[in-house]
């Protein structure tokens, strides 16, 4: 228990955000967005969170934000944390910054979720993170998964070339293992 106490606080005292949480997504601090349009009835619920720090506690799962981000960005914004059951357990959080400077037109979103997802592998290339976990990328997004948790990172920067543009993208996604 006390190892566990002490990774805890070690972990929060992360600047990247590093957080262990309960099994099921905690709603205490976030504000429920509600639709526009009509509920359907199983449709997920939508959540907004007040910080950045509250939105990584209230998940079921640990996740790294990235701190060495190619550009001059501004502060990640407020998450959108999506409950995709709506009973707290299988969650989607999305969070993104862009850079100061609007003319560059550069900006990063993270999105993890504890439930796997479709896409297309065949229209991307195998590409290795730093620790060895296989990841995919395609065009301006990089999709991988690590203990259960599946990642997918857009960032589009179309000031860069292909080859700059992946390798920047497998240095971000890198640094959230």
């Amino acid at each position: 228990m006390l190892k566990k106490l002490l990774s805890l606080s070690a972990c929060t005292l992360m600047l990247g955000g590093c957080y262990y949480l309960g099994e099921t997504l905690d709603t205490s601090k976030l504000k429920e967005v509600k639709p526009k349009n009509e509920v359907v009835q199983h449709a997920p619920l939508t959540y907004e969170a007040p910080s950045v720090p509250a939105g990584l506690e209230a998940v079921p799962f640990t996740v790294n934000l990235p701190v060495d981000l190619p550009f001059e960005a501004v502060p990640f914004q407020r998450p959108i944390i999506y409950d995709l059951t709506r009973e707290g357990k299988e969650v989607k959080m999305s969070v993104s910054t862009f850079s100061r400077n609007k003319e560059d037109q550069v900006r990063l979103e993270v999105i993890a979720c504890n439930r796997e997802e479709e896409f297309e592998k065949q229209k991307t290339n195998k590409v290795t993170l730093i620790d060895g976990t296989v990841a995919y990328y395609q065009k301006d997004r990089i999709l991988f998964e690590k203990d259960g948790i599946f990642y997918e990172v857009i960032y589009t920067n179309h000031q860069l070339s292909r080859n700059e543009h992946q390798a920047e993208i497998v240095k971000i996604a890198s640094q959230m293992l």
